[in-house]
């Protein structure tokens, strides 16, 4: 029998075997919390296909909106309890993986700490048909706890978690389709709910920001739970880190000297990358040790797993569209590894597009950080061109909810794919803002590149140009981006239609609007030259409503040349217009109360830093 089509509804701890934590001895690991997350896709005009000879597409048939299950186990005890495996019905979920019914699965942290929390999640590859399971965890002494496991759906979810710089402070999200708002918060299983400041709700979003007594460690585990005004519960296993907002180059160009300081660039190295999913367990454990006295953001487990899936599922089934999440499991148990090994750094892992759009969903929990590159204009490109990086983006986003995701942008002309020509800058920004306007909490640029078959930003100095300029925008708003999340609901309108705006709440005293010109029409995205026309917007006034509990007195429009203060009107309390004389291609605008931590970030990292008009191009190797 299908052992996935078995699901659950009623929470019931019952123990098994005669160890110490059977059934008879109270003190035992007990579920705190459970529910099921399913899948969702929230496209609108992407008509997705792959880039493949199979014969039939991936995308709609073979694409069922699955899930996960989440259980939140907490250890009264005062031993740790650790997990070996995990039976479904009794079966073990490695047996149910060779089966095709379970993708990947992980327990964090693992063990189970003394007095502490774990999440469990098993990630499914089909839909649920009908509620009927028992999840067991098996200790490593063989001793086993097993409970009925709810599929119920939380009314409410966390949607982004947000770290101040020290760590120190919460920015967390909520988002429900229903009127369910936070109305208790707890951390570790402590009410910390006065030391929370719990914002109305707005459209579908609620923000709280937590004040913590102290900070938190550097890649600590925390679980968060959060309590609705209907009793509704949902969490989160969230991991500390200090939120940094990432802006990086693929194969930077280290042979010229001051080029990234220069460009604006993050002066941190973003990961280590190593194919994890190639060494043993022993392996891992050694390139962890011997990398982890460097400076460096997170690790990077694999590059684009699911591309993979394609070529090593084989080995699994000849059946094309269940090879998806081939590797995920061994790259779930080496993020285990390097965890165990380094506690203080994040995973990260990048998806490409292969099996869009269920690969977001496959992968989006396993890592700490999740990346995608939706390429507009390169490679398996469609008719969409650029906007499709907006339809990727908040696929992803929603996957991998409430983790922060990177995007990697197109910077590059691959021979015989796509476009046969560099972006332009016009399409680079249109790119990066779509992006930053669904959400992303970093840019990367793919590639420097210097050969015939990849080429790279390294032959455009007008694309060099731009990036930097990009990049030196970023730098003034990375504060607020990086803890900031996107409202899906309209709330900004335009005088001119052929504006795209999308607004982001940045903690309770920011909202940051993004503002694309959204006209570009292409001659044709089959050809090879990729001409397009793009008109520059002229006088667009927005009106833009405003959260109840957000002061504010200005607006700012932040370029790459300074913060600039716009002239608005206020149609009342909540509600706003102001006019943007001129767009030619994508802006960022910062309503706020107060500009001059704006200001001071440019003057800091922007004015006497940037540095384009001189930087050489490279010819072809």
């Amino acid at each position: 029998m299908n052992m996935i089509k078995k699901l659950a509804i009623i929470l019931l701890a019952s123990g098994m075997g005669s160890s110490a934590f059977a059934a008879e001895d109270k003190a035992k690991p007990i579920a705190d919390l459970t529910f099921f997350r399913p899948d969702k896709y929230t496209f609108t005009k992407c008509n997705w296909f792959e880039g493949w000879s199979f014969k039939e597409q991936f995308f709609p048939k073979y694409a069922p909106l699955a899930g996960s299950f989440h259980l939140y186990v907490k250890n009264p005890t005062e031993t740790e309890f650790v997990v070996k495996d995990i039976l479904f019905n009794g079966v073990s979920v490695k047996e149910l993986r060779e089966k095709m019914e379970i993708i990947w699965w992980k327990t964090t942290p693992n063990p189970i700490p003394a007095k502490g929390y774990s999440e469990v999640i098993v990630r499914t590859r089909h839909p649920l048909k009908t509620e009927d399971i028992s999840i067991t965890l098996i200790g490593e002494s063989g001793e086993s706890i097993s409970w009925k496991v709810g599929a119920q759906r939380p009314t409410m979810n966390i949607a982004y978690v947000g770290f101040s710089r020290d760590i120190k402070t919460l920015y967390v999200y909520t988002e429900s389709e229903k009127d369910t708002v936070p109305k208790s918060i707890f951390l570790d299983g402590k009410n910390i709910t006065n030391q929370c400041k719990i914002m109305q709700q707005f459209k579908s979003v609620s923000f709280i920001e937590v004040d913590l007594e102290k900070p938190l460690e550097s890649g600590a585990y925390h679980y968060l739970q959060v309590v609705g005004n209907d009793g509704s519960k949902t969490a989160h296993m969230l991991r500390a880190w200090d939120n940094w907002f990432d802006i990086s180059l693929w194969g930077y160009p280290s042979s010229i000297p001051g080029f990234m300081k220069d460009h604006c660039f993050e002066e941190r190295t973003p990961w280590v990358s190593e194919d994890f999913f190639g060494m043993t367990p022993d392996k891992i454990a050694e390139k962890v040790r011997a990398n982890k006295d460097r400076e460096f953001g997170a690790y990077y487990l694999m590059d684009e797993p699911d591309g993979h899936d394609y070529t090593f599922g084989a080995a699994m089934t000849d059946q094309i569209p269940l090879r998806l999440g081939y590797c995920a499991q061994k790259l779930s148990e080496a993020a285990s590894i390097i965890q165990k090994e380094d506690p203080s750094r994040l995973t990260h892992l990048l998806i490409n597009n292969t099996y869009k759009p269920a690969n977001w969903n496959v992968y989006g929990e396993l890592a700490d950080i999740m990346s995608t590159d939706p390429y507009g204009t390169q490679d398996a490109i469609s008719e969409i061109t650029l906007y499709y990086v907006v339809e990727a983006t908040q696929q992803a986003l929603d996957a991998c909810a409430p983790r922060p995701m990177f995007i990697t942008l197109g910077s590059f002309v691959l021979k015989g794919k796509g476009f046969q020509r560099l972006p332009t800058p016009d399409e680079q920004r249109i790119s990066l803002y779509y992006a930053i306007g669904c959400g992303a909490k970093g840019i990367n640029y793919f590639i420097w590149g210097n050969d015939e078959m990849l080429t790279g930003i390294s032959r455009s100095q007008e694309l060099q140009q731009e990036i930097g300029r990009l990049n030196a925008e970023m730098q003034v708003c990375s504060p607020l981006l990086s803890i900031s999340h996107p409202i899906k609901e309209k709330v900004i309108t335009s005088s001119d239609d052929r504006l795209w705006t999308r607004a982001l709440l940045a903690g309770n005293d920011n909202m940051v609007v993004v503002v694309v010109n959204n006209s570009y029409v292409y001659d044709d995205w089959r050809s090879k030259e990729g001409k397009y026309t793009l008109n520059a917007v002229k006088d667009a006034v927005l009106e833009i409503e405003i959260p109840t509990w957000l002061t504010f007195n200005e607006v700012c429009r932040v370029g790459f040349d300074g913060v600039q203060k716009l002239d608005f009107e206020r149609l009342d309390s909540r509600r706003i217009k102001v006019k943007i004389e001129e767009l030619k291609a994508g802006a960022m605008i910062v309503v706020t109360n107060d500009s001059s931590a704006l200001i001071k970030r440019y003057n800091e990292k922007v004015k006497d830093v940037l540095r384009t008009e001189s930087q050489p191009t490279q010819a072809a190797k």
